[in-house]
């Protein structure tokens, strides 16, 4: 049987068919394999196409990108049409791109448990070198177990009787009543939105409404969902348990405005987080590896 003519390109500039193709390609192998991971278009992504003769002209069926990191290295993302693999594209692209990087390393990301993805990994003779997780928890008084626990099928810690529906979540100040409330002389503020960052929200943890203890950041979603990030808790009021009290109250104050979870992504060498997210209840909904070459 004859093979297709293959064409591969190295456009300095996507165009917006090409993106739209891309992002299709995308789409269809994450659907395939179950992941979530997208091909950059935009910034300083370095893409290779590779096209076959298709009733509508050139058909994308494979394509590779190259971002710069740091250090001489460089993420490199690849997809290829499920009905396509085991052609040999994805090492077609992968020569040409190293033609020009020749003198850098290549950081693979890798969504889950991709076959397909961790058996060229295996042939190319990549190494994991780190992993992240994105971790959720949910505020939802359906989506938890009635004791006052995660969904017990979920494998998520206990929220230890912490209540996102106790109806304090949408006060102010949460906690901060001197002793009646779930954490005593503790209370939650929102600080005023940075000019550079208008869509970040930042809350500062307070004890007895004036010393900061900690703050943290969340950015809402169009979804109903918060995104977590920069927690902290000031050095001299660590393994106090302030963390743990700061996650909570968030959870509580959001829960009594409508956010339905909340999401985060934590480094899988960051142990002590990683401890913090599973004590307050989050669980591990999807890993993210990375693979050097």
């Amino acid at each position: 049987m004859k093979k297709q003519p293959i064409s591969i390109t190295n456009p300095r500039e996507l165009s917006g068919s090409q993106k739209i193709q891309l992002r299709s390609l995308a789409a269809a192998c994450c659907a395939h394999d179950q992941i979530r991971l997208s091909f950059p278009t935009d910034g300083d992504a370095d893409c290779y196409l590779l096209t076959l003769p298709g009733a509508q002209g050139p058909a994308l069926v494979s394509a590779l990108a190259v971002v710069p990191l740091s250090g001489q290295t460089a993420e490199c993302t690849g997809f290829t049409l499920p009905e396509h693999r085991k052609n040999g594209y994805f090492f077609r692209l992968l020569g040409q791109a190293m033609e020009r990087w020749s003198e850098w390393d290549f950081l693979f990301p890798v969504s889950g448990q991709c076959g397909d993805t961790l058996a060229v990994l295996e042939h190319l003779g990549a190494e994991l070198d780190s992993q992240e997780f994105q971790m959720e928890l949910s505020l939802s008084e359906t989506d938890r177990d009635p004791h006052g626990g995660a969904d017990p099928h979920s494998g998520a810690a206990s929220h230890s009787g912490a209540d996102f529906h106790s109806g304090t979540g949408s006060r102010a100040e949460i906690g901060s009543d001197g002793g009646n409330g779930p954490f005593p002389g503790l209370s939650l503020t929102r600080s005023p939105s940075a000019r550079n960052q208008p869509d970040c929200e930042e809350y500062q943890l307070l004890l007895n409404g004036t010393k900061p203890l900690g703050l943290c950041q969340i950015t809402r979603t169009p979804s109903g969902k918060a995104c977590l990030h920069h927690v902290e808790i000031h050095s001299r009021y660590r393994k106090r348990g302030y963390g743990t009290a700061m996650i909570r109250l968030l959870g509580m104050r959001l829960a009594g405005e409508g956010v339905s979870h909340l999401f985060l992504h934590v480094s899988g060498s960051n142990r002590p987080a990683l401890a913090l997210y599973k004590k307050t209840g989050f669980r591990i909904t999807e890993t993210l590896s990375y693979y050097l070459y």
